[in-house]
This record gives structure tokens, C-alpha cells and sequence, in this order.
């Protein structure tokens, strides 16, 4: 015979396990966000260097070479070529910086943030498609952190004997006492995390579509 207290032990179990995928779901959703913040922050601070590096060195080098000269002999033809030679080369440096340098740079980081998004990526599709996520016991609208601490809480204190009865308790606590319906969260976490990894793999799907179509027009041509 099944005893109410094994029956409670076990979900008990089971929304701590519960409980520690949703804050690992969390703690990628928050680590999604800082790692993009830190990739902007970098992209901001080597577009400088690159920036000044690049508008720097030529006039720099230019100067060094035409004081070099200047030293074996007076003002002319080797010196005005060093300055127009110089001059040249800022000028294509810049344009190369704006046009091409700028976009490239932009690309690199770009490959290494995805790179880096997609193993957090990975570890939260392995979550959401296993247990307890995979199959979960609680509404939709429970799954989070919060509402799930709540219900071990019930289970605890020997306010409810099984999983059920403390999700009912709880409902009735929101319905009418000091727990409102302000006390859901408005975001639920793995929701978010289905949305997000549904919405990227659909992008990847047309970005590969798109390149078949490209390699299926070049083999045409």
C-alpha cells in the first residue's frame, strides 16, 4: 500500500529536480544576455583601437621616413614622394577601414558570440527536451522558479500531502488571500526558452534554404 508520506517525499523530489532545471534554464537566459552585453562592449573597444590604429600608423610612419630623408638631405623629390606616397595610403586606409575593416571586425565577433550563444543553446535544448521539463507535472503557468519554491513550501510544511493538493492550495491562495494574480510571474522561463531555441533553429532552416537555393542557381548558371 502506497502511504501518503512516500507519495509527498517523492514530488517532493520531483519539484526540486523541478526546481533546479528552471534555475539552470535561468541561469542560461541570464548568461545568454551578459555574454551578448560583453561581445558588444569588446566590439566597441577594439573598433577604437583598430580605428585609431589604422588612422595612426600611416601618417606616423610617413613622418618617420620623411625625417629619416630629411636627415641625408634637403627638401625634394624622395621627400615629396614619401609625403604623397604617405598621403595615398592614408587615404586608402581610411576608406578601407570604412568600408571593409569596420564590416569584418563586426563579422568576427558576430561568429564568435554565435559560437559561444550556441553551446548555452545546446545546454537548454538538452533540458527542455528531458525530464522533468520534457513532461512536466505543474501548469504551464507554474513553471517558474517562484511558483515551484511556493509549492515545495506547501509540501514542507505539511500543508499538502502530494503534488496536487499543493497546487490546488496554492491556487486558492492566489484567488484569495494576500496571493494575487500579481504574484505570477509574467514571463515564465522555459516558455521563453522553447520560443527562443523554436525561433533560432527556424532561422537557421531558412538561412539554409536560402543557400541551397544560392548553390542550386550557380549550378544552373
Amino acid at each position: 500500500m502506497i502511504q501518503v508520506e512516500d507519495t509527498k517525499y517523492d514530488d517532493l523530489a520531483y519539484c526540486h529536480q523541478l526546481l533546479s532545471a528552471l534555475e539552470q534554464l535561468e541561469q542560461n537566459k541570464n548568461t545568454r544576455a551578459k555574454l551578448k552585453e560583453k561581445f558588444q562592449k569588446q566590439m566597441q573597444v577594439k573598433s577604437r583601437l583598430f580605428a585609431w590604429g589604422s588612422v595612426c600608423f600611416v601618417p606616423l610612419f610617413t613622418l618617420l621616413l620623411l625625417s629619416l630623408s630629411l636627415l641625408k638631405s634637403s627638401f625634394g623629390k624622395t621627400q615629396f614622394l614619401i609625403l604623397s606616397g604617405g598621403a595615398l595610403l592614408y587615404l586608402l586606409d581610411l576608406l578601407w577601414w570604412k568600408y571593409r575593416g569596420k564590416k569584418r571586425l563586426a563579422l568576427h565577433k558576430e561568429i564568435m558570440f554565435r559560437t559561444e550563444r550556441s553551446k548555452i543553446d545546446q545546454f537548454s535544448q538538452r533540458l527542455t527536451t528531458s525530464e522533468p521539463l520534457a513532461n512536466p507535472r505543474l501548469p504551464q503557468q507554474y513553471l517558474t522558479p517562484e511558483m515551484v519554491r511556493q509549492i515545495i513550501a506547501y509540501l514542507n510544511k505539511r500543508h499538502a500531502g502530494f503534488l496536487e493538493e499543493a497546487i490546488y492550495m496554492m491556487e486558492l491562495d492566489l484567488r484569495h488571500t494576500k496571493y494575487n494574480k500579481d504574484a505570477l510571474p509574467i514571463e515564465q522561463v522555459l516558455q521563453s526558452e522553447n520560443e527562443g531555441l523554436q525561433k533560432k533553429q527556424g532561422n537557421q532552416e531558412v538561412s539554409v534554404e536560402s543557400l541551397d537555393m544560392v548553390n542550386e542557381r550557380r549550378e544552373n548558371q
